[in-house]
């Protein structure tokens, strides 16, 4: 038995355990418990949690190299009302698979070298990995500690698999994580290319965890990801459509003109800002509650909003200011697909190409 069919459920199974006296802990990737998970989530008044659809985050992290969705639910033990859940994705946890290998021990060191030259350094190897992509809480059952809890097990449950534990956070969640959880940066491009899916996250690995580089292999990921989510995106191929279905609008010269005015710069930056506003784009059009950004997010500040003619590019393309005096938040944007919803979609194949 490996280390990971000992502690994960079986796929399409879910395990349940007391976390606490009064608490009970499921956890696994079970239908009952993802339909548990997305009823929970869909009668929260918190719009982000309430368009969460478990089916297609299953299909969406599965085309990603078979990584899967793991859900954790506490619920109470006597009225088995759920309290709060965590959702993780697990890369490299493969129950079937035999555990880990420890990471590799430095090699003792002496007063005389004794390495022959063509003697190579060790080099880490990926390890399983286990992402914590949300957490939500009852409103009425917060300010216990609770999700810190959930996370925390989480944390440990991973330590257990040998899997190195990451989080995707936004910015003005970061502080907790590295405070409360003791995560700090993932600077390393080949895991944030192979985990890190939106443009608004930074992926923060526990710094306790031993080495993980990843693989120069990784950096596909970034553009298979892009690729794979224009499909969602994209009107009907041409030979699907009616004969009689009237062409899209094309998009208004205000559009096109800014768009031209940031293409024009041909530069790196600009290429790397058309990239994200395209995702905050696509992200917005497939889920309400992806269509309120910060220009306090210092990714968005420092790879959108840094090169010139991104803010009109902006504003044409649907986004509207909700909130000038955001203090130290930075001012808050919203989308309005109302005016752009005849010809945004191919506004968006523009900034692909």
């Amino acid at each position: 038995m490996s280390a990971f069919s000992a502690l994960m459920a079986p796929p399409g199974e879910s395990l349940s355990e007391p976390l606490s006296s009064d608490l009970t802990l499921e956890h696994g990737t079970s239908l009952g418990l993802l339909s548990a998970v997305s009823s929970f989530l869909s009668s929260t008044p918190d719009e982000t949690f309430a368009s969460v659809d478990p089916e297609k985050d299953w299909e969406k992290w599965a085309a990603r190299d078979n990584m899967v969705t793991y859900y954790f639910l506490a619920k109470s033990s006597v009225t088995g009302e759920p309290q709060c859940a965590v959702r993780a994705i697990l890369d490299g946890c493969d129950p079937s698979s035999p555990p880990p290998p420890p990471p590799p021990s430095p090699p003792p060191t002496t007063s005389t070298s004794t390495s022959s030259p063509t003697a190579k350094k060790a080099r880490p190897s990926p390890r399983p990995r286990l992402v914590i992509d949300y957490t939500y809480t009852s409103p009425h059952c917060r300010g216990k500690g609770l999700a810190k809890q959930m996370c925390q097990y989480a944390i440990t449950f991973a330590s257990l698999l040998g899997a190195n534990s990451y989080v995707l956070a936004l910015e003005e969640s970061c502080p907790y994580w590295m405070e409360a959880h003791g995560f700090v940066l993932e600077e390393g491009p080949n895991l944030s290319a192979r985990l890190n899916i939106f443009p608004d996250t930074h992926l923060l690995r526990l710094a306790t965890d031993p080495l993980d580089p990843g693989l120069p292999s990784d950096l596909a990921m970034q553009v298979e990801f892009d690729s794979d989510g224009e499909d969602d995106e994209k009107p009907p191929a041409a030979n699907t459509r009616s004969a009689s279905a009237p062409p899209a609008p094309a998009p208004p010269e205000a559009f096109t003109s800014a768009l031209a005015a940031v293409k024009s710069l041909a530069s790196p930056e600009s290429s790397a800002a058309l990239t994200r506003i395209s995702q905050l784009l696509s992200n917005a059009l497939a889920n309400p509650a992806r269509r309120r950004v910060s220009t306090g997010n210092k990714a968005i500040a420092q790879h959108v909003l840094a090169v010139p003619g991104t803010w009109e590019l902006l504003m044409e393309a649907g986004w509207t200011v909700a909130d000038e005096d955001g203090g130290d938040a930075g001012i808050k944007l919203v989308f309005d697909d109302a005016p752009v919803a005849g010809w945004i979609r191919a506004g968006l194949e523009m900034l692909k190409s």
